[in-house]
This record gives C-alpha cells, structure tokens and sequence, in this order.
C-alpha cells in the first residue's frame, strides 16, 4: 500500500528498473515481479502531469506507454542462459503473470497477448498451471483456471503437446472439490477440431485420450456428471468422428438405470438415481439430463451424420438402434406405468423436514424431467403420426399429474405459494417448433393428428408456458438450457419465430372470446400469450438491441424471404407504430369491452409493451399514433362506480395535491434564499418561476375534476367522505399558495378557475349537511377566501372577480325589532328564528364583535343556514 504514496516519477523510475530487468534477461528472482503490476496501479492514480520521455504524461498515459515498452521487446527471448535455467525463469515470470492478471486486467491481458506467441514455453506454462490446479485444490484458484482457458482457447492444440499431463489432471479429479472439478472441466473442453488439417488421427487420439478421462468422471458427484452431460452434445458437434465413443459412453451409463425386461413397470430403476446415507438423501445419477442429452445427441446424429454414411460402417449403427429401441420402450412403459409404481400418489410424503419426503420430491422431478424428455423425443419422430401425438398427450398427463400434486401439497396447510417449477428440458428449438405446429400449421394433412394435442387445453397451456420460462431464463442469465442455450444467434431466431405465433394467437383469439378460460381454471391461454409477448419486447431490447430492425421485420407475417429489397427501406419507428397500433386497439377494446369482470392484468401487460415499444420510436418522428376517441368505458357503470373507481381517482387525485403541497414549500424555501440575493444585488428584478405556472395548472385541472365531482349524486359514505377530505386539502394548498404569493403573480388564473367552484357550496350543501368534515371544509374555504381578498388588496389586482363570497356567519341584533318579537309565541320563534329579520346578515366580513370565524357545532349551524339560503 505504501506504492501508493509515492511520488509519480519515482513510481515511473521503479517500472523502468522493472521492465529494463525483464528485457536484459537479469531478473533472477521472479518473486519480485508481484510488485509490477502494484506500481503501474499506484502510477494510474495520478492525476498530475508527470515528465515521460520528452513530453509530459498522466499517470495513466504512463502506465499505457510503460506496457507498451514492456511488450515491445521479445521477452525472455534474449536471455542467453542454459535451458534448464532459462526454463525456470520463464515459469517463474509465467506464474507471476497470474498475479498480475489478478491485480491489473489490462498488464494481464497484454503480457498474455506476448507470452501466446512464444510456442516454446506454451507447454511448461501449461504444465505450470495444471499442478497449481491439483496441488493448490484448497485455495481460490479461479486466476488459474482463468489462465489456463485463455491459453487452450488461443491454441487449442498445445492440450495435444501435454497429453499426458492433461490425462494425469483427470486422474486427480476425484480428489478435488467440486468446483475445481467444474473450473477444470469448463477450462479443458475439447476445443480440438480433428478435421482441421493438423495431423487429424493424432487429435482424434487424444481426444479418445480425454474422452477415457471423462468417462471415469461419471463417477463423480451428480452435479459433475451434470455438467458433463450438458457439455457432451457441444463435443459432439464440433466432433462427429467422436459420436461413437460418445454415443457408447452415454449407452453404458444409461443400462446402469433401465429395467431390460419389457414387462416389468416401471422402466427406470429410480431408487439407484438416490443416495441415502443415514438422514441426509441427495441425487447421485440425474438421469433425466442423461435422458436428455441421449436424445439431442441422437437427433444430431441421425439428422447431420447418417445422411452422409449410408451403406458404410454398418456395424457401428447398432448403437444407435439399441438407443433408439431403448427410448421407444420407456416411452411405452412409463405411458402404462401408473403414479403408484413410482410410490409417488396423493398418499406419498412430500414435506421438506423427512428423508422419505425428500426422496419423493427428488423421484417425482425425475419422472417429470423424464416425461418432457420423452415429449421431445416421440414429437421429433413422430412424423405427425396420429399414434405418435396420443403417446405425447399421454405422456404430459403423467407430467401433469405429478405437476398438480407438488403443487397441491406444496400449498397445503398455508396460504398459496407460487409452485416455482424446475427449468424445463424442452429445448427452445423444439418449444417454437411445438407452438407453430400447435397455432399456425393448416396443412390438411396434419390436421387430424394436430387435433388430438390442440383439443387439450391443459396441453396447449402447458407449451405456451414454457415459452415464457425460456424467455424469464433468458432475462435472468443471458443464456437458456439446452442445445444452443448459449448461441445467441440460435436463441435470437428462436426468439423470432415464437414471438411471431404469440403474437398471431393473442390478436386471433383476444381473451374476450376464449371460452375455455371461463370453464378451467388457470390463465387464459391468450393472456399467456400476452405475457410471453411482454417478457420477448423487453429482452430483445435488452439482449438483441442491434437486431430490432431484424426482429419487427419477423413479426410481420405478410414479409415474404423474397421481398427483403422492398422491404429494406422501412425503418424501426414505422414497424414499431404499426405494432403499436395492434396492441391499442386491443387496449381499447379492452376498456370498452362490455364484460362484468375487467382483466386488470391484462391491461398492465398491454400498457407494458406499449411503453417498450414507444421506446423505439424516434423522438422527432410524427408517428404519434391515436386511437378512436371516446367519452366513455363500459368498465364504468353503475356496479363499478361508487366506490370502487371513485375512490380510485380520488387516491390519484391525493398524490397530485400531495405534489403541489410538495412544490409550493420547496418555492418557499427557494424564495427565501432568492429575496436575500436579491437585497444583496440592487439591479435584482424579479421573474416568473415556470413551477409557479406548473403549481396553478395543476390546481387548475384538480378544481375541474372537483367541480365534476360534487355535482355527482355520490352515496354517503366513503366516497362522499373522501371527498370533503380531499376539498379540504385543495382549498388548505390554495390558500398557502395565496400566502406564499405576496405579489400576486399567477393568482388571476386561479380567481378564472375559482369561478368553475361557485357551485360548489350550494352543490354539495344538501348532500353534506350531516357529514362530519363539514366544518373543517367550510373553514378551509373562508380562510381561503379571507387571505385571496387581503391579498387583493396588497396586489391591486382584483382576484375576487369571479368569486361568489361564502354566506358570512357574522351577525348584529337590533334591539328595536327584538323587542317586537319577544312577545311572541316561543315555539313559532324556534322554528321561524333561521330566517327571522331579527337575525340580519351583515356585510360581508364586517364582524359583529370579534370578527372571528364560529368553530365546532357553530360551523354545521351555519352549513345548515347556508344551505337553506
């Protein structure tokens, strides 16, 4: 830390000592080569220029030009030592280079670029890392791991050059703890194409070398044999030669779980996928990931190998066969198999807290992972047999069986949990195949068999549900399970094509007409097909925001691949409005749709996507998109408006007073601040403030929405106390605005706009004669009034022009006709005494003694005068 602290020229004299060591080869101890990358660091903070060369630098300046220096010369080249010795100070400076990387990306990064061309010591650098790797398992060792997959990335084949060591680290890997075993096993993946024109038969060796090596991983923990599972279909890919041995591999470890006797139920002998070792219960084999890869791997095959063999290597096709015959049995078996044979019924223990509970919640996803796994597989080759779809409707039956019961307990005895399912197993190639297949194939002669799935709701709900967990996925981590689950080129196209069925589905079959929804229970499948649509807008924009042009041209199912030239001049903001103009109308429809029940969730999501897709108009564009104008919506009707929506705009209507309240304080403070700098500065003059104008506006509008409002025969209650509250509140802030204003600016507007609340008083007396916020109301208003008329005075303007004064609660008694009346009957005189002539209203405002306003009862006596008046 004391580098730190150093002056910046020293810190440039140590980094040339450094690199001049380095260069001349007299850099005995490489121990010392941990401070380089701390001294270039320390160099970076300074911010001053420093003296460099014949000019002068920053310290940021200098730490780029004194990496430049260093990786100019051909380092460890021209050290002229024995090479026993010269190969002990290479992996001495290599091992260093680690350290650097830790501490500084960019000296890292460039000593890398240097040390890659050096092809002598590639292997000692290699061997280097690899014993870190194994002798060093109990410290982090992620810098290693990095290292080493940088160096097999830019030459692949220097993996070849070290077999023998590569092979000893695989021996080692069931010592090492499990995330050593992951690191490793990412770092060393077969990146060796044995079709390339180096020496191919001694690559295609070695990879058999490593594939020996990852068999005996199998034995490994189930997360191990996971990943190597998941990795197996890429090595595949890139390595047709290696299908046979892969193939096999994945053959023997399969046999390891499958009953061969074709009438023993069920098929897979699930208790030797659970490890029991006293209470604690775990998955030891994941045989669905088994399962799945099996089937990605087959269909690679048979679809991009096969074709290019018929007639040859006949003999090695019986795996292939065997494999295929296997699957096909399972999938007959498990059809028959009933929730018993698996011990997994109603009457099972699920619960968390017992090992019998664990090991069933462990079996039940296995099956589960199984079934999608067979879905994929049967729908793959079923060539749209009929026979072939009845095997995959039936198959998600035992899916959902298994679904609704982990549901049903999870929620059991506690208040209803959202059941997280586990990601899926059906790869998004074959989810937006599925969906195409199930919304928009009209080939007559898939009809028939389409109908067995597309008369399955729970089926059709089911697909469109696991388009949705994809994209979450994608959202989530950037990448989705499966094959190509991290190509996003792939997931981009697949992105493309499910979006367009959703989007063919939703404005097909609006929610409004989907009549199944109303029957089952569950969300429609055109809200499903909503929501998917909301999460695909926001992750294209996330992920593929160079792509959007491509991606809105996919949506529209009138482009044909022949009409990219005509095409090519229409911009972003135009697909993007006509999108827009979709998803209104169905907003529109939405609100005046004429349903009892208003789909809330659907109008978020319509909302939703309208806002991602606004995002992509340009701002200057004209495209401002209108929908038809209305002046009412079915949503409001006699059921719905008192109280529910009332009370909704009236809560909407508290936030913007809130915001003025909010406002007119903050000006006061500022005014403050801005009359002391003004008697500072005698040339000050003063100026309208734009959040003065904001304020009236506002005030404005909230005046019309009241004045709407108390002439609304509202029912006593909630509705009719909320709104005295929120009177009460307006006319508070008009008169603290009136306050604040001692110059009257602004305040004419709101006199124009006090005019709209003259009905007010006389509007609302009835109706609020007996409610208990009378008397606060009624005292907001008068000392609104009270303040606006002083106001008026100091100003000169007359803001009182359009208001119609409050009936005053001051009066005078003249003794003369008192004296008249005393005589009379007691009782006329109480019914008769509101409007007696012996009780004169004065004046406005010419108070009798006091002059001050009556509180408590005396504010409901004068709302009940004021009324009769």
């Amino acid at each position: 830390m004391t580098a730190y602290h150093f002056p910046g020229l020293l810190l440039i004299e140590l980094a040339n000592e450094f690199i001049g060591a380095i260069k001349e080869g007299s850099l005995l101890n490489g121990k010392s080569l941990e401070l380089l990358p701390i001294i270039l660091t320390a160099l970076a903070t300074k911010k001053e220029n420093l003296s460099y060369g014949k000019g002068e630098l920053s310290g940021e300046e200098c730490k780029k030009q004194l990496i430049n220096t260093l990786c100019s010369g051909r380092l460890l080249d021209l050290v002229t030592v024995p090479s026993g010795e010269l190969r002990h100070v290479e992996g001495t400076v290599i091992l260093h280079i680690v350290f650097a990387i830790k501490l500084d990306c960019e000296l890292g990064r460039e000593l890398l670029k240097h040390v890659k061309i050096h092809e002598m010591i590639r292997q000692e650098i290699l061997e280097q890392v690899l014993n870190r790797v194994i002798t060093r398992a109990s410290s982090p060792i992620s810098h290693f791991l990095d290292l080493l997959s940088n160096i097999i990335m830019y030459a692949p084949l220097v993996l070849q050059s070290c077999s023998s060591k590569v092979t000893e680290a695989f021996d080692f890997l069931s010592f090492l703890p499990l995330q050593t075993v992951q690191g490793l096993l990412k770092a060393v993946q077969v990146h060796v194409d044995i079709h390339s024109r180096y020496n191919s038969v001694a690559n295609e060796t070695f990879c058999l070398e490593i594939m020996d090596s990852l068999r005996r991983c199998l034995g490994q923990q189930a997360d191990v044999r996971l990943m190597l599972y998941e990795g197996f279909y890429d090595v595949l890919r890139r390595n047709s030669q290696l299908a046979n041995s892969i193939m096999q591999t994945l053959l023997s470890q399969l046999k390891q779980f499958y009953e061969p006797k074709p009438d023993v139920l069920p098929p897979l002998k699930l208790e030797a996928c659970i490890l029991t070792q006293g209470d604690q219960v775990s998955l030891q084999e994941p045989l669905d990931y088994l399962l799945c890869c099996i089937q990605h791997c087959l269909a690679w095959y048979k679809s991009r190998v096969m074709p290019l063999h018929q007639g040859d290597e006949e003999e090695e096709e019986g795996f292939y066969q065997e494999l295929d015959d296997i699957l096909e049995s399972i999938t007959n078996r498990m059809i028959k198999s009933e929730l018993e044979d698996f011990e997994l019924d109603k009457s099972a223990d699920f619960s968390q807290s017992t090992g019998v509970g664990i090991k069933n919640n462990i079996s039940a996803f296995l099956v589960m992972g199984v079934c999608e796994v067979l879905i994929e597989y049967n729908f793959s080759i079923s060539n749209f047999s009929k026979n072939k779809f009845e095997e995959v409707l039936s198959l998600f039956m035992c899916y959902k069986k298994l679904s609704d019961i982990l549901s049903e307990k999870a929620g059991k005895g506690k208040a209803k949990m959202t059941n997280k399912t586990n990601d899926s197993f059906l790869s998004m190639k074959f989810v937006s195949d599925l969906l195409t297949a199930l919304f928009r194939d009209s080939t007559q002669s898939h009809e028939e068999s389409l109908s067995v799935l597309r008369s399955n709701n729970e089926f059709m709900r089911y697909a469109v549900n696991v388009a949705l967990q994809k994209v979450q996925q994608l959202k989530e981590m950037g990448h989705v399970s499966g094959p190509d689950g991290q190509n996003p080129d792939k997931i981009f196209q697949n992105l493309c094509d499910i979006t367009r069925v959703l989007l063919w589905r939703y404005i097909s079959i609006p929610t409004s007409v989907e009549e199944s929804a109303k029957k089952e229970k569950g969300k429609s499948i055109s809200l499903l097909c909503l929501e998917g649509l909301q999460k695909i807008f926001s992750a294209v924009q996330q992920f593929y925001q160079p792509k959007i042009q491509q991606f809105l041209r996919a949506l529209d199912v009138t482009d044909q691949e022949g009409d990219e030239g005509e095409d090519a001049d229409v911009s972003v903001t135009q697909r993007a409005a006509f999108q827009i103009r979709q998803f209104q109308r169905s907003l529109l429809n939405l609100l005046s749709s004429e349903e009892e029940e208003f789909n809330s969730k659907e109008a978020l999501l319509l909302v939703s996507i309208l806002f991602n897709l606004s995002k992509l108009l340009e701002p200057s564009s004209p495209q401002d998109v209108e929908v038809e104008k209305t002046n009412h919506f079915a949503m409001v009707n006699l059921r719905t408006a008192a109280p529910t929506i009332c009370l909704l705009v009236l809560s909407q209507a508290e936030k913007v007073l809130e915001e003025v309240d909010w406002l007119i304080t903050k000006r006061k403070g500022q005014v403050s601040q801005e009359t002391l700098s003004a008697e500072a500065s005698s040339q000050a003059t003063p100026q309208n403030n734009p959040a003065e104008k904001a304020i009236i506006i506002q005030l404005g509008t909230l005046l019309t929405f009241f004045h709407e409002l108390v002439q609304t025969a509202l029912p006593s209650g909630s509705c009719v106390d909320t709104l005295l509250k929120d009177l009460c509140k307006m006319y508070t802030i008009l008169t603290a605005l009136v306050r604040y204003n001692k110059k009257g600016n602004n305040l004419k507007y709101t006199g124009e706009k006090k005019k709209e609340k003259t009905a007010v008083a006389t509007a609302m007396a009835r109706v609020l004669r007996e409610t208990k916020p009378i008397p606060n109301l009624i005292f907001a208003i008068e000392q609104y009034e009270k303040f606006l008329i002083h106001l008026s005075k100091k100003s000169k303007v007359n803001l009182m022009q359009h208001m119609k004064l409050s009936t005053s609660r001051d009066f005078k008694i003249k003794g003369n006709i008192l004296d008249m009346v005393l005589g009379e009957d007691v009782e006329d005189e109480s019914e008769e005494v509101s409007s007696h002539p012996c009780l004169e209203h004065s004046k406005p405002h010419q108070p009798f003694l006091t002059g001050s306003s009556l509180s408590g009862d005396s504010h409901i006596l004068l709302g009940e005068q004021q009324a009769e008046d």
